[in-house]
């Protein structure tokens, strides 16, 4: 990551929605965001930055949502240099079908769904009979039957965000507990970093294939660790989740954590992004430039996935039978024959899967399966071709 693409930037969101709404209709919500400030200082290499929205409802002690929420498009907002943006974000809003009172929530995330703000939009309700007062009402009915009422807009407070990926939560591979309790109540109270610490290798890999964890720190001398009936230390540690084909496409990076800084160019020829001296960390007691580090490794990470070309994955569907229709005699020849297999080839596709007689149930249970887990990043594309 570019040390300008740190600096921060001021925006202020701009947010219609609905104060109150009738039971059981549709209301349009609209995001924007305002640049405010100085235009001309725009101290990024890109000229547009995506900001993502994220909509949801509370509603204290009941467990039914406010309203049901469906996007119109994309749910982003792309702030221009020049201090303007290509539209709001845009969704649908069903209010409840019983009155109540709660929020509406608005995240907004970068491009790698890192928080970087949340709204409360509060004391919203949903009535059997919405207000006279124009101020209070909704500002737009989705209905044929109801006229569009007065527009209402609300500002929020001026908010400055970093773009930076904000090291959140790492994995601490290490046998001795005292070490983990120190440097996680350090991590956690100082620089609100989440600190989990095993020597399990098996807990070690669940969580790092879960994707909650942002980074590991791994020790060379564990006692107690074990892989496959054998003793394991900190390097073969590595060796085990470099060749894990679930953790390796993610780029985690993994960082080595000893007494014995000998042991630090081994860490990195077994693989390991870095690493840093345990030694001089509880000698020096600088947990700032510690972290500093952790981050630094952290930011490369990102920036090595995200500057890595997308992929092409396919899906192609053929049906030849019909219940109400005459049967079709060439929908499988054109998805398997030579113009697919040529063009698939030449666009350099991963992996494309041929689903004959692809009913919706038989496409349901093929992407509940293949993607139960995630395995496609936000650059990579999923083609689907159909043939019937």
């Amino acid at each position: 990551m570019n040390d300008t693409q740190q600096l921060p930037i001021s925006i202020q969101p701009i947010i219609s929605y609905p104060r109150e709404a009738e039971v059981g209709k549709t209301y349009l919500m609209e995001v924007d965001i305002k640049q405010t400030g100085d235009f001309d200082k725009w101290n990024y290499e890109e000229e547009e930055y995506p900001i993502y929205c994220r909509v949801d409802t509370y509603c204290q002690g009941d467990t039914t949502p406010l309203f049901k929420i469906k996007t119109i498009g994309e749910p982003a907002v792309i702030l221009h240099r020049f201090g303007g943006t290509y539209g709001a974000a845009k969704f649908l809003l069903t209010a409840a079908e019983k009155e109540m009172k709660g929020e509406i929530r608005v995240t907004l995330v970068n491009g790698w769904g890192v928080s970087l703000k949340r709204l409360r939009l509060e004391d919203v309700a949903v009535v059997t009979e919405i207000s006279d007062d124009p101020v209070i009402a909704l500002f737009k009915v989705i209905s044929q039957n109801t006229p569009p009422l007065k527009q209402f807009e609300f500002e929020t407070e001026v908010a400055t965000i970093e773009f930076e990926h904000k090291l959140k939560h790492i994995l601490l591979v290490e046998d001795e507990q005292e070490v983990v309790e120190e440097i996680s109540g350090i991590l956690l109270s100082q620089y609100e970093i989440q600190v989990t610490g095993t020597d399990r290798v098996n807990e070690v890999i669940e969580l790092a294939e879960s994707g909650e964890i942002d980074l590991i720190l791994i020790n060379y001398g564990l006692y107690d660790s074990r892989y496959q009936d054998r003793k394991v230390n900190g390097l073969e540690f590595v060796r085990i989740l470099k060749a894990n084909s679930e953790i390796s496409p993610k780029k985690l990076p993994i960082v080595g954590f000893s007494l014995n800084n000998d042991i630090a160019d081994e860490f990195i020829e077994s693989g390991a992004d870095g690493f840093y001296s345990k030694q001089e960390l509880f000698d020096s007691g600088d947990y700032q430039k510690f972290v500093d580090y952790l981050q630094n490794i952290f930011n490369q990470a990102i920036e090595t996935t995200s500057s890595k070309p997308g992929k092409n994955y396919g899906i192609v569907i053929g049906i030849n039978q019909y219940n109400n229709l005459p049967s079709l005699q060439y929908a499988y020849a054109a998805i398997e024959g030579k113009a697919m297999q040529t063009f698939t080839r030449q666009q350099n596709f991963g992996e494309v899967f041929f689903l004959r007689e692809g009913t919706f149930a038989k496409v349901e249970e093929f992407l509940a399966v293949t993607f139960e887990k995630l395995c496609l990043s936000t650059k990579d594309n999923l083609w689907f071709f159909f043939s019937g």
